[in-house]
């Protein structure tokens, strides 16, 4: 009968030849079968956001009638709406639209933020990446935008990242 004492040398020899198995395994599944995320001439453009928009109504004050009418501890002078405006998105890609859509704002109340989730497949090179956006529900004019150059290619992540949008 063998020792199960874990300073047997069959004991490690049975370890050594177990870990090494699999550290085999590990090793050929790493690098095969092969995946290509994208063919070679493709590259990724995603957009990822949550934003909350702006509130759908003005503030308002109650009347002294609407707040005697109130509990006391609901008593609060300005009532706001909770519901949020939908964001609205638009891409354009080289003077060309690539994506336009809305993005409803989330909860029962509508109260929540807005979010949005795109991957776009573009050839891979240079482009130039307009990204613009509404979250106001009194304007109908984009209020937000962002225009820059980036280089998408598909062995190093983009050179350039979007900063904090110009507002104006």
């Amino acid at each position: 009968m063998v020792s199960k004492s874990p300073t047997n040398p069959l004991v490690m020899a049975a370890q050594a030849l177990f870990y090494g198995l699999f550290a085999v395994i590990i090793a050929i599944f790493s690098t095969w079968p092969e995946y290509a995320h994208l063919e070679g001439d493709r590259s990724l453009i995603k957009l990822s956001f949550s934003y909350h928009g702006e509130p759908v109504g003005e503030c308002r004050e109650r009347s002294p009638e609407e707040l005697a009418k109130l509990a006391p501890n609901m008593r609060v002078a300005k009532v706001c709406p909770r519901e949020r405006s939908p964001i609205r998105v638009r891409i354009d890609l080289d003077g060309q639209p690539l994506f336009e859509g809305s993005a409803p704002p989330a909860g029962l109340s509508k109260d929540g933020a807005s979010t949005l989730y795109r991957r776009f497949e573009v050839p891979a090179g240079e482009h130039l990446v307009s990204v613009k956006m509404n979250g106001s529900w009194s304007t109908t004019a984009i209020c937000c935008w962002r225009n820059d150059s980036c280089v998408t290619d598909r062995i190093s992540s983009p050179s350039t990242r979007m900063q904090p949008w110009v507002t104006s």
